[in-house]
């Protein structure tokens, strides 16, 4: 609550105050960046979730007592929720209490107790992305259609999509949100800025590297260096300009690592953007959308309901390990911070590497 203008506190609080802003509005302000939208929107959506409930059998919200959120609880369980969803739900809960400045019912016996039997008794496996493996994406790409009018802008877009999330290990949000100026020219290749993760929500960024691949295929420079042309022309001359680049720049069998020179077009623009059809380009792609582009481009073999947006992630760290990459080798493209969490996804995905068992000659 703003104290009244005047008052002891307002004056004991000496903000800065610049032309024109209300200091507690500001204040509000960063307290909403604390976290992402993404996160926010999740929050917002759970607790409505809960007051609803709440309403529904006429108890208090805010503060919830314990033993009210550890019934709400125990019906999602016995709903069929998973502890993943659970524990979301109680994480906006919990949250929601701490911006009341009121106590977290979450870390109430009555609350964590319930968390606890419900996940010794949840015999339902963990449910994870199948990882999309180096010589299956090597045949996603191969059947891309990148060479006609105007469907080749799709298909080019699809390309740099899935070389750019394979091989930079990201997480689709990471992907969505990188902008041209994110995207820098290096000796071997591409440097690539990630500005912020889901484990850098205070946006510290990291750096990584993007090899010149061994073929014009599987190279993500040439990827990219193809669609930004493309993704230029569309920006200065619109649909006309996307159909005069597909049909100067038909895919070569040669790499080709010229980027436009810089110019006067916004840096800050998506390097990832929606193609409508007639070959209009729009904005930023959604995670959604990326999740959509794996499922739709998977090889007829494989099924689209095991594959997703993290498939390219997992499938990079399970490829990496069999070609004898270390967990810090692995970490550095990937962003994680220690070798516990790469060796989840080689466990999961690839049970016999490194494992004792391939050694004592059954």
């Amino acid at each position: 609550m703003q104290p009244a203008a005047g008052s002891s506190a307002a004056n004991e609080m000496r903000l800065p105050v610049l032309a024109g802003d209300d200091p507690f509005a500001v204040a509000d302000a960063y307290r909403r960046a604390a976290l992402s939208g993404a996160t926010m929107s999740a929050y917002r959506t759970d607790w409505s979730h809960f007051a609803d409930r709440c309403a529904v059998a006429a108890h208090r919200p805010l503060p919830a007592d314990p033993d009210v959120v550890g019934a709400y609880l125990a019906h999602l369980g016995r709903a069929g929720s998973s502890a993943s969803t659970l524990g979301r739900r109680l994480a906006a809960i919990n949250k929601v209490h701490q911006w009341a400045g009121l106590p977290r019912p979450g870390v109430n016996p009555a609350v964590t107790l319930v968390m606890e039997g419900f996940r010794r008794s949840d015999e339902r496996p963990v449910r994870r992305m199948a990882p999309l493996l180096l010589a299956d994406l090597t045949r996603m790409l191969s059947a891309l259609d990148t060479d006609s009018s105007p469907q080749g802008a799709l298909g080019r877009r699809d390309r740099v999509l899935l070389l750019f999330g394979w091989a930079l290990a990201c997480r689709r949000g990471e992907l969505t949100a990188l902008r041209i100026t994110d995207v820098t020219p290096t000796a071997g290749g591409l440097a690539i800025r990630i500005r912020r993760s889901k484990t850098d929500q205070r946006g510290r960024g990291l750096t990584k590297g993007l090899p010149c691949g061994r073929t014009p295929l599987t190279c993500p420079v040439c990827a990219y260096c193809d669609w930004r042309r493309l993704s230029d022309a569309a920006d200065r001359r619109g649909r006309v300009g996307v159909l005069a680049a597909l049909e100067r720049h038909a895919t070569s069998t040669d790499h080709d690592h010229d980027l436009p020179a810089d110019d006067d077009l916004d840096a800050d623009r998506p390097v990832l953007r929606g193609v409508r059809a007639g070959g209009h380009l729009t904005g930023a792609v959604t995670g959604h959308a990326v999740n959509l582009v794996v499922k739709r481009r998977l090889p007829d073999d494989l099924d689209p309901a095991r594959f997703g947006a993290h498939s390219l992630r997992a499938g990079f760290i399970t490829e990496a390990a069999r070609r004898g990459a270390t967990g810090r080798e692995i970490r550095r493209q990937t962003g994680q911070s220690s070798d516990r969490v790469v060796e989840i996804y080689i466990r999961e995905n690839d049970p016999l590497a490194g494992n004792a068992v391939t050694a004592v000659g059954l």
